[in-house]
Formats: C-alpha cells, sequence, structure tokens
C-alpha cells in the first residue's frame, strides 16, 4: 500500500469541528528515513521544526 492511502483510516474518526484537518503522512521507517534525507521535503522540515506529538 502506498503512503498516501495508508492514513485513511484514521481520518474517519477524527473530529474537524474545533481542529484543522490532520496532515498524516503513514510512512515505513525506510521511507521516512529516505524522505528525511531529501531536501527540500516536508518530512525534514517536520523533523527539524516540528513538535513531538508521541
Amino acid at each position: 500500500m502506498t503512503y498516501h492511502k495508508r492514513p485513511r483510516p484514521f481520518n474517519t474518526g477524527w473530529d474537524y469541528s474545533e481542529l484543522p484537518p490532520p496532515e498524516l503522512i503513514c510512512l515505513t521507517p525506510a521511507e521516512f528515513e529516505e524522505k528525511r534525507r531529501r531536501d527540500p521535503h516536508i518530512v525534514r522540515t517536520a523533523v527539524d521544526e516540528g513538535v513531538s506529538i508521541a
């Protein structure tokens, strides 16, 4: 399954009334590492500037 199809099950139960819709990017560990090293790429930006929610 490609990464753009993986978040679909998570979007069905999200309440968007108070928050903007999330931008879910579901990657395998290998895909994450490959995209984290590319510049520019949203994954690299998220790693550099994002906030951990885990």
